[in-house]
């Protein structure tokens, strides 16, 4: 009876203590990614077309960096009174070669003296001034010619704001073809200095 009576006080304590849960063995600790994982795995994270457009992006930087690129620094005066007189220096700032440059210079002016003269919409030209420019090379465009070409008319001094727009065609290398040739303006406007002497400054 007393061992029939245990096992039913046994069998009462588990019930009112419910299922035994077994123990889970210690779990072993995660192992540490290393750093080359990481980039790894944040490189697979980033979408293809990024990748696309990185790389476009690079190729469009490289070409603007070699297209050719011209600009203007001004130089001496032959004649300090006559701004038309100035030596302008061409430089090509980009990476491909030009050639078979031409030069279109427009001058505007008034000139007073014993024949005033008004000269407007008159464009000189000088082809083939320069047959080749490589990078970071330079030239002197011929523009300060122009008051030779007007010296038949004997001018008197230049008014001031007179305006002066350079056209630069050239060719890539030696692919000379219409199509193919590019151009830039350089637009200048005068001003008289306190000493009589005119200057220009650049429009456009």
């Amino acid at each position: 009876m007393a061992n029939r009576r245990g096992r039913r006080k046994r069998q009462r304590q588990l019930q009112e203590a419910g299922p035994r849960v077994p123990l889970k063995p210690p779990s072993s600790p995660p192992t540490p990614k290393s750093a080359s994982d990481s980039w790894w795995t944040f490189w697979k994270r980033i979408p293809s077309w990024v990748y696309a457009l990185l790389v476009a992006f690079s190729i469009v930087i490289t070409l603007l960096e070699g297209y050719p690129w011209l600009s203007v620094e001004e130089s001496t005066f032959v004649d300090p009174q006559n701004p038309f007189s100035q030596m302008f220096k061409l430089k090509n700032g980009g990476y491909i070669p030009v050639t078979n440059l031409d030069a279109y210079c427009n001058p505007t002016f008034h000139a007073s003296g014993i024949r005033p003269i008004t000269v407007r919409n008159n464009t000189i030209q000088f082809i083939r001034f320069a047959d080749y420019l490589a990078h970071d090379g330079s030239v002197t465009i011929p523009c300060f010619k122009i008051p030779n070409i007007f010296k038949q008319e004997s001018p008197g001094p230049i008014a001031n704001n007179s305006s002066l727009t350079i056209e630069i065609t050239y060719a890539f290398f030696s692919l000379d073809v219409s199509w193919l040739r590019r151009s830039q303006k350089f637009k200048f406007v005068s001003i008289t200095g306190a000493d009589g002497t005119q200057h220009w400054i650049f429009k456009s």
